[in-house]
């Protein structure tokens, strides 16, 4: 779950930064949406791929 808020959050923080404390850039949250929707397909596309690609002994997992 942290996987999927933490990038989110973060993306909405940069933002926020950009428009508040960088002149020449602009924060835009049609951006922010964009990042939001990044991390979930990723998300999505991991839960989907990985147990495909590696097997249920591996360590390796999509939290």
């Amino acid at each position: 779950m942290w996987a999927v808020v933490l990038p989110i959050l973060y993306g909405g923080l940069i933002e926020v930064l950009q428009d508040n404390f960088f002149p020449p850039r602009s924060g835009d949250w049609y951006d922010w949406l964009a990042d939001s929707l990044g991390v979930i397909v990723s998300f999505l596309l991991c839960r989907i791929f990985v147990p495909k690609f590696f097997k249920q002994e591996s360590s390796f997992r999509c939290n």
